[in-house]
């Protein structure tokens, strides 16, 4: 690859490394292991993380191919709420 990259090239090459990132944690994760959860050796324990930054993430892997069917993804940040994931 030639040249320095075009803001649009650096956004996908941004979004390419997150998602190898978050798959990466999830394969990494221990409770993933089926066979520790079905044992009882794996608990749960509640951890809060921003709904909001779940959604912008999940709006920005979607944009390039709502864009190719002429649609736009819209987040509505008008109300931050907080979840709980069990891990």
């Amino acid at each position: 690859m030639a040249g320095p990259l075009s803001e649009e090239q650096a956004r996908q090459l941004e979004m390419v490394d997150s998602s190898a990132h978050q798959l990466l944690d999830l394969i990494n994760q221990p409770s993933l292991d089926l066979s520790r959860i079905e044992s009882g050796f794996e608990s749960s324990h509640p951890t809060e993380f921003v709904v909001d930054d779940l959604l912008d993430q999940l709006a920005g892997l979607v944009e390039p191919l709502a864009a190719t069917k002429g649609l736009y993804v819209r987040v509505d940040h008008g109300v931050t709420h907080r979840g709980l994931v069990t891990r």
